[in-house]
């Protein structure tokens, strides 16, 4: 017989070898209950529904687009995402989109935009491009927590100069308590109001300002010539993105910092003048001397930070050329 005809039986014998034999029983399947079952592939991190709903765009939509006032507030539009995490590990696949206002594209074409309007000018400049950007957001923001801090400023010590009067005889005991619970409300109001959405949207501010600049120099660079990219650094560029635009988020929540104290100053003048009169202009006079020393000692440190951040750009255009001929060398 030929090796031809061998081949068929030896087929049939070894998959008549791979079925069961007769008397096979198989084992029962036990069954997971639903809570232990593995999910799915697509819904294996537990994704919510707040973080897949679609835009008419068909894009993902940010839980923060749609958040009432008192979620933006209250921070309550993250709470699916933190019970989320607090059941298992967060996957790429379980954090919803950014919000409109804080992407990249719309910052840098609103922040380019403002720029080509400044360079109309005379004297165009930067700082009033980016509060073009962000300068409505920024007075909402500045102006829930400048007006909180300054009521409290001005009522706070009105309130205690009462309750010490009570111990006088010279405030009733309905009085007192009236003065002592709108110092706790303002307290607590204070303390509200700094922690929660006004300071955060404060440092949201930077945030949006650091990335609109960022995506600017990225569009810049894009569009330079060959001549112009040579006389430029990539340690350069890396300098401005990682160092001089990080300073925005370091900054920002202090910018009303400035307007708050001045008008602190002058409400604590107001109301020493009331109970002590002129005499409080002699504490007052030695405040002065102090703000003039600090308006020098700013000055000279803004030049000394203008002279380092050009050594930094000396520094990091020689490396830059060191490694470039070490390079050309190691090359030929």
């Amino acid at each position: 017989m030929s090796m031809r005809n061998q081949w068929p039986s030896r087929r049939v014998h070894s998959v008549d070898a791979l079925k069961p034999a007769d008397n096979f029983t198989p084992p029962p399947t036990t069954t997971l209950p639903d809570d232990t079952r593995l999910p799915d592939v697509e819904t294996r991190y537990g994704q919510t529904e707040w973080s897949r709903k679609k835009g008419p765009d068909g894009k993902n939509l940010s839980p923060i687009d749609s958040a009432n006032f008192f979620a933006l507030f209250v921070f309550s539009w993250i709470s699916p995402l933190i019970e989320l995490g607090n059941k298992q590990p967060l996957q790429q696949s379980d954090l919803p989109a950014i919000g409109k206002r804080d992407e990249a594209a719309g910052l840098c074409r609103d922040l380019e935009r403002e720029w080509l309007h400044q360079q109309k000018k005379k004297s165009p400049s930067l700082w009033w491009a980016c509060i073009g950007v962000v300068g409505k957001t920024f007075l909402f923001h500045y102006g829930i927590t400048f007006a909180v801090n300054l009521v409290a400023a001005f009522i706070q010590p009105l309130c205690i100069g009462q309750m010490i009067s009570y111990f006088t005889g010279e405030v009733s005991r309905t009085d007192a308590y009236l003065y002592t619970t709108g110092f706790v409300f303002l307290s607590l109001l204070r303390a509200f109001v700094y922690h929660t959405a006004p300071f955060v949207g404060n440092r949201e501010l930077g945030m949006q300002l650091r990335v609109a600049l960022s995506a600017l120099i990225h569009k810049k660079v894009l569009r330079l010539s060959q001549s112009a990219i040579l006389k430029l650094t990539t340690g350069h560029i890396i300098n401005l993105v990682s160092t001089d635009v990080q300073r925005l988020d370091e900054a920002s929540p202090r910018f009303g910092s400035i307007l708050f104290s001045v008008c602190a100053t002058v409400a604590s003048v107001i109301l020493i003048w009331r109970e002590i009169g002129v005499s409080c202009l002699a504490g007052f006079g030695l405040v002065i001397p102090l703000l003039v020393f600090q308006l020098i000692s700013f000055r000279i440190i803004s030049r000394i930070r203008d002279k380092t951040a050009r050594e930094t750009d000396k520094r990091v255009r020689l490396m830059n050329e060191v490694i470039t001929g070490m390079q050309l060398i190691k090359m030929y």
